[in-house]
């Protein structure tokens, strides 16, 4: 392979071949692995597709998802609910970060159907300090069981299971 240098076209030869769109790749000639005609069309295409066009894309997602993102880990919890050592028919039990000891993140809710409840990690709660409030009625939309139950419960950095026993005191508010 002859490594000699081959003859520089004129500029107005060069320009011609790239605005006729006549271009030869075999008329590149590479020596030591560099182009001995200087900067090329190729190479500005190589820069684009991998340094601009990259670029351009992670600036934009660098604000999606958990990237950066100061958002506490989320778990499911589940577990049973009762009152007078009876599963509450229906009710709705609410999760809510205890701020006051330092906790963040959302607030999470499920119905109770039959004694049970189920919050999945979708709906994002995060472990620690959390206020709990219970509500509980008679099967089929009836009377109330009791005065909602306020409670606070630690949650683990892990899917639990949580269970309630309300109270029989707080019959005493019964509608």
């Amino acid at each position: 392979m002859n490594n000699s240098p081959l003859p520089r076209p004129s500029s107005s030869t060069v320009g011609e071949r790239y605005s006729s769109g006549v271009f030869s790749s075999s008329e590149w000639r590479f020596s030591s692995g560099r182009s001995e005609r200087g900067f090329t069309l190729n190479k500005f295409l190589v820069v684009i597709v991998t340094i601009a066009i990259p670029s351009a894309l992670v600036v934009p997602l660098s604000g999606c998802g958990s990237f950066g993102s100061s958002t506490p880990p989320s778990f499911a919890v589940s577990g049973n609910v009762t009152f007078d050592n009876k599963p509450v028919p229906e009710g709705t039990i609410q999760f809510k970060p205890d701020f006051s000891n330092g906790n963040t993140g959302p607030t999470a809710s499920a119905k109770i159907q039959d004694g049970k409840y189920e919050i999945p990690k979708s709906k994002g709660l995060p472990s620690g300090m959390m206020i709990v409030e219970i509500s509980g009625n008679e099967a089929g939309g009836g009377a109330s069981l009791f005065s909602d139950y306020r409670t606070e419960v630690e949650l683990p950095e892990e899917n639990a299971q949580q269970d309630f026993d309300v109270p029989s005191a707080t019959a005493s508010g019964k509608k």
